[in-house]
């Protein structure tokens, strides 16, 4: 008789690479610290990114709208290499005294624990981001203090592109992301991608609520008791909560709900598509990207 294979000590989840990506900026220590304490979550292996400026695309991207070429590009190249060293500098520093003072190997992935890795890439970060997120599990941003800072290009690109999800972190100390655990849903493919991206979080929450804005849709309705029953076999402690706009945009209802009830995380379809070199997305997406003040996992 074969015996038992022994049981697994890994942790329940299909997060096991995360990616943060870093800039040399004041948000960089938020980043880390919030990148860390998720990775500790999920023992995972975390990966953290610094794009250094390409000196052939500056030149190319300037060349092409300037008739006189690229003459007398020089100086205003080794400047803006100057400065993308001295912010790699700045990051790299802060990367290693993170590590250092969370007690986190740096190199390869360790099997029973969280680790880190530096990387540096040269070229655009909307370009190489979600390239090198295409091998991770979980792209992870942090919202900076200041909106006008936000690089919300550089997150729909990530959505657009990289194929996988993003958990969006409101600024300030890092969140604890178990609890409540809600979803924003919408019979789309969009939203069951998000789910399936997100049951690592699902099955370990205290409470799972499917969030639903009433469109007067029957065929909703069923959809979302479909989705209860089902995700109640991943956890029991899952069910419904309908609402009802009272003159206010449906993202905006969702997000109040989301206060009242302490969701930790939401989680939530991406709705979107590129157009050329513009990125579109529809203004429930956009109203969650500028205003959500809880983590967010997103997935187009």
């Amino acid at each position: 008789m074969t015996p038992p294979a022994p049981a697994s000590t890994a942790p329940d989840s299909a997060i096991r690479t995360i990616l943060a990506t870093v800039s040399g900026s004041a948000n960089d220590g938020s980043v880390l610290e919030a990148a860390i304490t998720t990775a500790r979550l999920f023992g995972a292996h975390l990966q953290v990114l610094f794009v250094q400026i390409d000196p052939e695309q500056i030149a190319l991207q300037v060349g092409a709208g300037d008739p006189m070429g690229t003459a007398g590009l020089g100086p205003m190249i080794e400047e803006l290499m100057a400065d993308g060293d001295r912010r790699q500098a700045s990051a790299l520093e802060s990367f290693e005294a993170t590590c250092r003072h969370a007690g986190v190997p740096v190199g390869a992935a360790e099997p029973d624990g969280p680790s880190a890795e530096w990387m540096t890439l040269p070229g655009v970060d909307t370009a190489c981001v979600p390239a090198v997120a295409r091998a991770a599990d979980l792209l992870l941003f942090v919202r900076p203090q200041s909106r006008e800072d936000a690089p919300v290009h550089l997150w729909q690109a990530a959505l657009i592109t990289s194929g996988k999800p993003i958990l969006l972190l409101p600024p300030g100390p890092s969140p604890v992301l178990e609890g409540t655990v809600a979803v924003a849903w919408k019979d789309t493919p969009e939203t069951a991608r998000a789910i399936t991206a997100a049951l690592p979080l699902l099955r370990r929450a205290d409470r799972v609520l499917i969030m639903t804005v009433d469109e007067g849709s029957d065929r909703q309705s069923e959809a979302a008791r479909r989705l209860v029953a089902g995700l109640r076999r991943h956890n029991e402690a899952t069910s419904l909560l309908a609402l009802r706009p009272d003159g206010r945009e449906p993202a905006e209802e969702l997000l109040a709900e989301a206060g009242k009830q302490g969701v930790a995380v939401l989680v939530m379809g991406a709705y979107g598509h590129s157009r050329a070199r513009e990125t579109v997305f529809g203004g429930f997406t956009r109203t969650i990207l500028r205003d959500a003040n809880l983590p967010v996992l997103m997935l187009h």
